[in-house]
């Protein structure tokens, strides 16, 4: 993402689906899947990616 400004970081915020929040905590048969709804999990915790859940 171009930011416009010479050395800025980008910072990405995503709102994860309850699919892919449910792919955290209980076990699957599709890798490929858990996977890919793994990668925003770690992202965040490593602190480039910033997860936001509406209220209910």
């Amino acid at each position: 993402m171009d930011t416009g400004k010479a050395g800025a970081a980008a910072f990405v915020i995503v709102t994860p689906d309850a699919s892919v929040l449910l792919r955290w905590v209980l076990p699957g048969d599709d890798e490929q899947a858990t996977g890919a709804a793994l990668a925003p999990r770690d992202e965040a915790a490593a602190g480039t990616l910033e997860l936001v859940v509406p209220q209910l």
